[in-house]
């Protein structure tokens, strides 16, 4: 029985990645909570800055506006007895940094 070039490309390439899938299987999860640990911790260098984490907690690089917008309805009766469509009118309108 003799392979062609495209099946022991085939089996080698096979063969790579379950090597890869095994050592990433076992070494992942001794690698991943110390990287967590690592980068989520809220602390000073030795030169009194910020750390990443700490340092993005505080400087967002992104502006989160929410928006709340509040209103009043104007014929809750006829809604609820009548089934009428409610009549909005907006009282407020808030946006919060």
């Amino acid at each position: 029985m003799q392979f062609r070039k495209w099946e022991i490309v085939t089996i080698v390439i096979a063969v790579l990645c379950l090597i890869v899938s095994i050592v990433t299987w076992s070494v992942f999860p001794v690698i991943y909570p110390k990287a967590v640990v690592k980068n989520l911790q809220f602390s000073q260098k030795t030169d009194k800055s910020l750390g990443y984490s700490a340092y993005m907690m505080a400087n967002p690089p992104m502006k989160n506006v929410m928006r709340f917008f509040f209103f009043n309805v104007t014929n809750p009766d006829e809604m609820i007895y009548e089934g009428a469509k409610p009549r909005l009118v907006e009282t407020k309108a808030y946006a919060v940094m």
